[in-house]
């Protein structure tokens, strides 16, 4: 490191004690005019060079990052569950800097392929009291019941409970919590089901670097069948829903045959044999075979769901 210092006018440096230049290689000293040196009592002495004092220069910091399994899951928003109960909107993970301040921290999501889902630097803590829980419950509940609460009114009422710490640089316990959407404020449920993903933090102060990746994995919990992707720029939701047909054939459609007495009689019998003459509609006859294949039956269900969900 070099350090060069311009003054356009004197320099005067008075100290009380001892005046201690070291230095591995040489001290040299240019004036225009005089350079003068003055000792009262011993005069000016030279000879060999004293061994500077040996200077500390390791960093000492160290972190500790993983993953908090109170909750196990989560849902888009907190949005509630069946029963009404608001849902858990936050992978949370544990965060510790022990020893010195450090000058950034950044945190980061990578998705099974390696690529970078989010990252922020200068983190702030977010933390909500274990006594505050209850309370935010409660108003959850309260507004889940209204037919006027919308997904996102959970961040206003999260927002009243939180403790704010300037950044995560300074030595401390920490939070950290993601709610699963990417930089660009998009959350894609597909990012997640069965795949392996891996948070990452980095601390650096002056020229040292520490950083510690954990990977996790998620997977559908119930509801497999449905994919959902949130824009939270556009206000667009984006739905793909599964549905599994199968061809469960047809009933009461197949005739037996008895074997009656000893002569190799036979007699067949239908189920409409057992409908009585007088409710039968001649302009309705019987049906006695399959009037629609599992293909057709196949169009009708999908075009069916198609229809309900564009009128929802």
């Amino acid at each position: 490191m070099t350090r060069t210092r311009i003054v356009g006018g004197k320099i005067i440096e008075t100290t009380g004690g001892d005046y201690n230049i070291y230095t591995k290689e040489n001290i040299v000293y240019s004036a225009a005019t005089t350079i003068s040196e003055t000792a009262v009592e011993n005069g000016v002495s030279y000879g060999n060079p004293e061994k500077a004092p040996t200077i500390n220069t390791n960093i000492d910091f160290d972190i500790t990052f993983e993953i908090d399994k109170t909750s196990k899951e989560i849902v888009p928003f907190g949005i509630a569950n069946f029963e009404n109960k608001t849902e858990n909107p936050f992978i949370k993970f544990n965060y510790k800097l022990i020893g010195t301040p450090i000058d950034s921290l950044s945190f980061e999501i990578l998705d099974d392929d390696g690529n970078t889902i989010f990252a922020m630097t200068y983190l702030k803590e977010i933390v909500i009291q274990a006594e505050n829980k209850s309370k935010i419950q409660k108003e959850f509940d309260s507004k889940s019941s209204s037919q006027e609460f919308k997904v996102y009114d959970f961040k206003e009422v999260l927002s009243k409970y939180f403790i704010e710490e300037p950044d995560y640089t300074k030595t401390g316990n920490y939070s950290i919590y993601w709610d699963g959407f990417d930089t660009d404020e998009i959350y894609e449920s597909t990012r997640f089901n069965g795949k392996k993903l891996k948070a990452k933090i980095l601390a650096t102060k002056g020229n040292q670097r520490k950083q510690v990746e954990i990977e996790f994995e998620t997977k559908y919990n119930e509801v497999n069948w449905v994919d959902v992707k949130i824009d939270k720029k556009s206000k667009r939701i984006d739905t793909t829903l599964r549905v599994n047909l199968k061809d469960g054939g047809a009933n009461g459609l197949e005739c037996n045959e008895t074997l009656v007495g000893v002569d190799g009689l036979t007699i067949t019998e239908c189920p409409w044999d057992d409908i009585p003459a007088s409710q039968i509609n001649p302009s309705k006859p019987v049906i006695r075979t399959r009037t629609k294949s599992y293909q057709d039956l196949e169009k009708l269900a999908i075009d069916g769901t198609k229809l309900s969900l564009g009128k929802k």
